[in-house]
């Protein structure tokens, strides 16, 4: 970590600006992170961004997780839809995992259901949602795309374990207090 020499060549980061990608094992494009470079909201100095995609083997099957769980916005959670959906998953399925994105007040449900129209454009074979908020995104995505509403934590167990294939790619993504960041470290082994 530290600064980055690889900064874009055209956007709004300055050579003062400080970048910081935590990566483990990375299998994305230079496209994908320049994008996600230009789609982040650069109101602050430095930026800090955290690219994690790894393996998750579970019960004989090795998942490609992209772990978002730390943190969820409508301006993030947009960007990395779309950036998801550019990644070549090749035969493999990709599926989305979304939980509340938290502290937006009185606009909640209609930032909630600004995410729908952003996923039906996408090659996103089926979204999961868990959460209040969440499953308010799920009433307006298409029907072919739809996986389930999941009501508690052993149903993202299962869905990796009965629902997910080899090689597929899972991206979860919820703010850091819906608690999904400790489902993902005890996948991990982390906990």
């Amino acid at each position: 970590m530290g600064n980055s020499d690889s900064q874009p060549k055209s956007g709004s980061i300055g050579a003062e600006d400080t970048i910081y990608i935590s990566v483990s094992t990375l299998r994305c494009t230079t496209q994908f992170i320049h994008d996600t470079l230009l789609t982040t909201d650069y109101s602050i100095q430095r930026v800090y961004i955290l690219i994690t995609n790894t393996y998750l083997l579970y019960s004989a099957k090795k998942i490609n997780l992209i772990d978002q769980s730390y943190n969820s916005n409508p301006l993030s959670l947009k960007s990395a839809i779309k950036n998801f959906d550019k990644i070549n998953s090749k035969k493999s399925n990709k599926y989305l995992l979304i939980g509340d994105m938290l502290e937006l007040g009185s606009h909640s449900k209609k930032l909630h259901q600004s995410i729908a129209p952003i996923i039906n454009q996408t090659k996103i074979d089926k979204v999961f949602v868990k959460g209040k908020m969440a499953s308010i995104i799920f009433t307006s995505i298409s029907k072919s795309k739809k996986g389930k509403i999941l009501l508690n934590n052993s149903q993202i167990i299962e869905l990796i374990r009965k629902d997910l294939n080899n090689n597929d790619y899972l991206m979860i993504k919820a703010s850091l207090a819906t608690g999904f960041n400790d489902i993902v470290k005890d996948l991990k082994g982390l906990h």
